[in-house]
């Protein structure tokens, strides 16, 4: 069951953007504005969510991006814990790669035309099949929203409330919940670096209560990427399933 959900939220959120190359950019939030006293004090959200404005600016100004990724489930109904590492490329307009390594051997992957989601075998010797899911019509199977803000496709404080914030040692951390309750992910904690503007960190749990945290370190913002590392050719022998 989950050897075709390696990356449970993000390739389904990357999805939802992943042709989005030539849609307008995000809407912007604007920064709090001081007030003469006898005006109406600003609200307490626009404190809030002026700092992931600022990241969320980054995000979209940059023409690609990679970053060290380290990815650990907990599965609850079977009482265990996976994990992965890898690396994470981002290309605009609308290219992803993912590639972990682990327990689990991974490729999640689009030009922005097809999605690959590439299923390693983890017993060889048992069953050497690679299986492959491959949509070519990525907005069809388009889904969540977050990782469109990691992308610099914006949105998030469109789709997602800030619920409450903390900061310790140069690391804030938001409480999100998404405003759409039909989202598979409808709460999500997000750790930012002041300092740096950067996700640190993503944790979420899914309707079986399976707890997700995405690491994100070494991110290195105004990449030029080859289009090459984009593409994908299913080897011989694999097993490819069309969605």
């Amino acid at each position: 069951m989950y050897k075709f959900r390696i990356i449970p939220m993000i390739l389904a959120i990357y999805l939802a953007v992943a042709c989005a190359g030539g849609e307008p950019k995000a809407d912007i939030l604007e920064l709090p504005v001081i007030e003469k006293p006898e005006q109406k004090k600003e609200k307490p959200t626009a404190k809030k969510e002026s700092l992931l404005t600022e990241i969320e600016i980054k995000y979209t100004g940059t023409p690609g991006f990679t970053s060290k990724v380290k990815k650990t489930l907990k599965l609850k109904l079977l009482d265990q814990t996976r994990k992965q590492e890898g690396r994470l490329l981002i290309k605009k307009p609308g290219m992803f790669r993912l590639e972990l390594e682990g327990e689990e051997k991974s490729l999640a992957l689009t030009d922005g035309q097809t999605v690959w989601v590439v299923s390693y075998p983890t017993d060889p010797d048992f069953d050497n099949t690679v299986r492959v899911l491959r949509s070519r019509n990525p907005k069809k199977v388009q889904s969540q929203t977050l990782l469109a803000f990691i992308m610099g496709q914006g949105g998030l404080l469109k789709h997602y409330k800030v619920k409450s914030q903390k900061e310790s040692e140069g690391i804030k951390t938001f409480e999100l919940e998404s405003k759409d309750k039909s989202e598979d992910v409808n709460k999500v904690t997000m750790d930012v670096s002041v300092k740096k503007k950067e996700i640190v960190s993503l944790r979420y749990s899914d309707k079986l209560q399976n707890l997700t945290t995405i690491e994100f370190s070494e991110t290195q913002f105004d990449q030029e990427l080859p289009t090459k590392d984009f593409k994908y050719s299913a080897p011989k022998g694999a097993e490819v399933t069309d969605i």
